[in-house]
């Protein structure tokens, strides 16, 4: 089953349209997408014209237990650059840390 959400809308994943619980949630694949800002052509960018500043965008996953709690804080090392990495192998999914300790994520 796919689903194509846009900007502020919400899908309750648990229950179908007429409030039963049948949807499977053991496999779930999420895709993330969005369109790039269109930017001033040649002139704009020979007169030095722009259109504000460039987007960085980033995706976080915070798995839950049956409390809503994130369980499973991971890790906190240094990294080579003097910073420390933290959330290491933990139950939140993000750009330092893409993959869940059970390799499920």
């Amino acid at each position: 089953m796919a689903i194509n959400l846009q900007k502020g809308q919400t899908i309750n994943l648990r229950k179908n349209e007429l409030g039963n619980e049948v949807h499977d949630l053991s496999s779930v694949t999420i895709g993330l997408g969005w369109d790039v800002r269109k930017t001033g052509g040649f002139f704009s960018r020979l007169l030095g014209i722009t259109d504000g500043p460039e987007y960085d965008l980033d995706a976080i996953a915070f798995l839950l237990d049956e409390n809503g709690k994130v369980a499973n804080m991971g890790k906190t090392f240094p990294s080579g650059n003097g910073r420390e990495v933290v959330l290491y192998q933990s139950d939140v999914i993000y750009f330092n840390s893409m993959r869940h300790p059970s390799g499920k994520i």
